[in-house]
């Protein structure tokens, strides 16, 4: 993900309690501070298929902004604006045809931009990049070649990428980041990217974290364990002594211990100082692909009145995650969204949903869950809620995928995360029963 990784390093942002009372006594004067960055995914069109991708990139949508839209109602509503950083993501940006024009017309009029791609086009465009030089460039990295490849769906990218680093070019960039999304940096020998990142030119690199946003939505398993993230968090730490390193946003905040794994303290921008206009012209707040969470559309409003009035829930008190802006939203919004009686719901593995008042959900198979005041749900006690009917129907199924019975064990594959801790139980009280195994992996497959 391009994303508020990549607007990170664009700016340098003062204290978190400053920012934080600053844009809260603008809204009250209904003053709102200009965007220090805007990203502009300009195509849906990708040539690789990534799993984790927060835009489902592949084929060009059929109402992505026109060259003169992209001029019109974006470049130039940017230069009204202040000049905010202008900042390309796709898809692949470097597949749109009009985008030597675009750039070229965003510098005439005094725009800093940056990029983010994969790599595998950049040595068509040295003209372009020689010409009109990108305040910072993001190039993917998932592991050495083989996890790379596989990650990506496609050939060695990066490496066709990095022979074009434009300071080996003689071009005037100032800043190349190296995106790492793949294995955990040092997970065996073989796997190490390190090497690869020394060697790169790079000037950064950025840990990103999975976040279940478009094609990720359906790819779950790709959320890191506990055991996973501490690792990866303690190599960032200990490399900062010889890289420049860093976490990025959607980790989170580490508190007091932000200093060791990022410049500064995580303050979330979206919606405060930076947005993201989608290829269709919707505005959003990050780079989520749910148009609900859309504040307006560059063909329907300008968008300095969008920005002007718009995000007011990132900017005011009292709008759960929007205003916390200790948080990554975008890796916060689906653990935090608003319950209503009734509600069908989905339980991400990582998502802990917290009730504020008594609520009542509704299991797609056992029905109704009462959910007192207080509690907070997660994929791993979801079973304690259910009615006593619901846990004796569940009970009966475990029972019977311990016999060996294939049918009950999909079933109860079916069923998690209810049937997680009963799970837990039936394999604790008998671990030598015929259907064990099946039940250990439905577990492991679930956990890991």
């Amino acid at each position: 993900m391009a994303g508020m990784g990549l607007l990170h390093r664009l700016y340098a942002r003062a204290a978190p309690e400053v920012w934080e009372t600053e844009t809260r006594l603008l809204s009250v004067l209904r003053l709102v501070r200009r965007p220090v960055a805007v990203q502009w995914i300009v195509t849906a069109a990708c040539d690789l298929h990534c799993p984790h991708c927060y835009s489902s990139a592949g084929k060009r949508v059929s109402n992505e902004l026109s060259t003169a839209e992209a001029k019109r109602l974006l470049v130039d509503e940017l230069v009204a604006l202040g000049k905010p950083t202008l900042v390309l993501a796709g898809g692949e940006l470097l597949l749109r045809r009009d985008i030597p024009e675009l750039i070229a017309y965003a510098c005439e009029q005094g725009l800093e931009w940056a990029m983010h791609t994969h790599g595998g086009h950049v040595p068509k465009f040295r003209a372009l990049l020689a010409r009109h030089p990108p305040a910072l460039a993001a190039i993917s990295l998932d592991g050495e070649r083989a996890q790379h490849d596989l990650f990506r769906g496609k050939g060695w990218q990066l490496r066709r990428g990095a022979r074009c680093d434009p300071r080996a070019q003689g071009n005037r960039l100032r800043r190349v980041r190296r995106r790492h999304h793949g294995d955990a940096p040092e997970r065996r020998p073989g796997r190490r990217p390190v090497p690869i990142v020394a060697k790169s030119g790079a000037d950064s690199w950025g840990l990103h974290l999975f976040a279940p946003e478009g094609r990720g939505a359906e790819h779950l398993a790709l959320f890191p364990t506990p055991e996973q993230l501490r690792r990866v968090a303690a190599f960032a730490r200990r490399k900062r002594a010889e890289f420049h390193v860093e976490l990025c946003n959607e980790w989170g905040s580490a508190g007091e211990d932000d200093r060791h794994y990022r410049d500064q303290p995580l303050l979330c921008g979206a919606g405060r100082i930076s947005c993201v206009i989608g290829a269709s012209g919707e505005v959003l707040p990050c780079t989520t692909t749910d148009l609900g969470e859309s504040e307006g559309n560059l063909r329907d409003r300008p968008l300095r009145d969008i920005w002007a009035r718009g995000f007011q829930r990132f900017r005011q008190r009292g709008h759960g995650v929007c205003s916390d802006g200790k948080e990554c939203w975008l890796q916060s919004r689906g653990g935090e969204r608003r319950l209503t009686a009734g509600t069908q719901f989905e339980l991400r593995r990582l998502d802990v949903l917290r009730v504020s008042a008594a609520t009542a959900l509704q299991h797609p198979k056992f029905g109704a869950l009462v959910l007192p005041v207080g509690t907070e749900l997660t994929a791993w006690n979801v079973g304690e809620f259910l009615s006593r009917a619901a846990r004796d129907e569940l009970r009966a199924e475990v029972r019977r995928a311990q016999s060996g019975d294939t049918d009950a064990l999909a079933a109860i594959e079916a069923t998690i995360p209810a049937a997680h801790a009963e799970l837990r139980l039936a394999l604790s009280q008998k671990p030598d029963a015929r259907g064990a195994a099946g039940l250990r992996l439905v577990l492991a497959n679930f956990d890991q």
